[in-house]
């Protein structure tokens, strides 16, 4: 995969994650004083979100880091 690929999937990936994780935060907002706790609660034990935004948060670096050692 090309650095520049590398880079915009990355990019995409931690966004979506980002984007997932919000929506399972604010699933079902109560606007409770426990809202912050369940909420923080249902993000990190519900697979998917920050697992989605940790690759592509790896692939970004990975991307950023060939682009740097790449020979021209």
């Amino acid at each position: 995969m090309a650095a520049y690929w590398a880079e915009r999937v990355g990019c995409l990936m931690a966004g979506g994650g980002i984007v997932w994780a919000v929506y399972v935060f604010t699933e079902h907002a109560d606007l409770s004083e426990m809202f912050l706790v369940s909420g923080f609660m249902k993000i990190f034990n519900q697979t998917g979100p920050m697992e989605v935004c940790a690759l592509g948060i790896v692939l970004w670096l990975w991307g950023k880091w060939k682009r740097s050692v790449a020979v021209r």
